[in-house]
């Protein structure tokens, strides 16, 4: 594990991130499903995806924390209005720490500047996709969060529209 260090920055996504933001994504599902045997979004379809978000700066943004020169952790974001909150949101899709940099502050500072990054868009609410409660890490999730003051507020609900990889 990495020691709690100042040399942890954190750095706006750029095309030449998108393997390390999907491996990330690989890995959230993998300790999300307890799955170690997925299938791998295909490179085309992870590639094209990446490039609209990286292209449509209004309504995604991706962060990276690096410590030492090494990518450690990345949150993927998205904006949009909401009725219900009366105004825009952040939607945190993804936060994601590498297993040895976990316990070290890089999820706090990533958290922050989503938090930061929402501020300065005139965001009025900030909600985050977490796995179904009984996974892999959910404690720590929960607390992370609670410490960080995130409430948890009612469910969520999803119909797939199409076959999807994960289930």
């Amino acid at each position: 594990m990495l020691k709690r260090n100042k040399s942890l920055s954190i750095r706006p996504a750029n095309m030449n991130d998108g393997d390390f933001v999907i491996d990330a994504i690989h890995d959230i599902v993998r300790i999300c499903l307890d799955k170690t045997n997925i299938p791998l979004i295909p490179d085309d379809l992870a590639n094209s995806l990446w490039r609209n978000m990286i292209e449509n700066p209004k309504d995604y943004h991706c962060l990276i924390a690096e410590s030492e020169g090494k990518k450690v952790g990345t949150a993927v974001l998205g904006f949009h209005q909401s009725l219900n909150h009366l105004g825009p949101i952040c939607e945190l899709q993804d936060l994601y720490v590498n297993s040895d940099a976990r316990g070290t502050g890089a999820g706090a500072r990533l958290l922050e500047r989503v938090e930061k990054e929402a501020e300065e868009r005139g965001c009025v609410a900030i909600e985050l996709l977490m796995p179904d409660p009984g996974t892999p890490l959910d404690k720590e999730r929960n607390e992370f969060y609670e410490r960080k003051g995130y409430k948890l507020e009612g469910l969520s609900r999803y119909k797939p529209l199409r076959t999807t990889l994960y289930k």
